[in-house]
């Protein structure tokens, strides 16, 4: 049997038709005769039968998917841990009173550029984080955004052999959090220039590449220290060492040009 009649007009329909192409009448399918099934083989029986008592399969499930959750946590809370420690080699906070006898650095850069001649001299690490304690604290800091929670506390320098970490240390509800952004500074067209080479929350290590959103945050300290800079332009090399950094003048340099 290839087509159903309809009882209705005598139209001659196709199988699968419910209802008759020719006047809409529901067509009488109990003529057709029923398929048998292809018989179910005692494999395919197994297989249905243990797809129904254990309907979970693969590497990802069972005590391997436990594993592999566990392991995941693991990761995150060691990674979340590591955010809110403070980072290596951070000098511990001073307050106000404790600052009265830090060097005045951007004195003795105007000065040494005042003389017209070629000098040489290190800013230690140590009279440098006194310095920004003392002079940075007292300066307006533009947060990215404006929230009673988050507050800036400080900021300190770490130097190493060819890199200058600058470390801010923020507080939000009171409780410390630290962001670091990682440079390698040098004189270039009697400019200081400063490439980013990496950062950090806390102890957790950024890649340059992501550390775009985060230097938002260090752009109100760069603006704090725009004199430092202007004087740090006019310099004819800029050296960063561990634990210092030397600075050469140019004979030539005249103050405020």
């Amino acid at each position: 049997m290839t087509t159903i009649s309809c009882t209705q007009c005598g139209y001659e329909n196709e199988l699968k038709r419910v209802y008759c192409h020719n006047c809409g009448v529901k067509l009488d399918r109990s003529s057709i005769p029923v398929e048998n099934p292809s018989p179910v083989t005692l494999k395919k029986q197994q297989q249905h039968l243990k797809k129904m008592t254990h309907p979970y399969n693969g590497f990802f499930v069972g005590g391997k998917r436990l594993f592999l959750n566990t392991g995941l946590l693991a990761i995150f809370s060691a990674a979340l841990i590591q955010t809110v420690r403070p980072p290596e080699n951070a000098p511990t906070g001073k307050k106000r009173g404790e600052l009265v006898d830090a060097p005045q650095i951007v004195l003795i850069l105007g000065d040494a550029i005042a003389t017209h001649t070629t000098q040489r001299f290190l800013i230690s690490e140590t009279d440098a984080n006194a310095y920004l304690g003392n002079t940075v604290k007292s300066r307006k800091i533009e947060l990215p955004w404006s929230d009673d929670a988050l507050k800036f506390d400080r900021v300190f320098v770490v130097f190493e052999e060819g890199l200058c970490r600058i470390v801010q240390q923020y507080s939000f509800y009171d409780f410390p959090f630290y962001l670091t952004s990682t440079y390698r500074i040098e004189i270039k067209g009697g400019k200081l220039e400063a490439s980013n080479r990496g950062g950090g929350i806390g102890r957790l290590p950024l890649h340059a590449r992501l550390m775009q959103t985060p230097e938002i945050f260090f752009q109100g300290v760069w603006d704090s220290l725009k004199n430092e800079k202007r004087l740090l332009d006019k310099m004819q090399t800029v050296e960063v060492h561990k634990g210092s950094v030397l600075v050469v003048t140019k004979a030539d340099a005249i103050l405020g040009r």
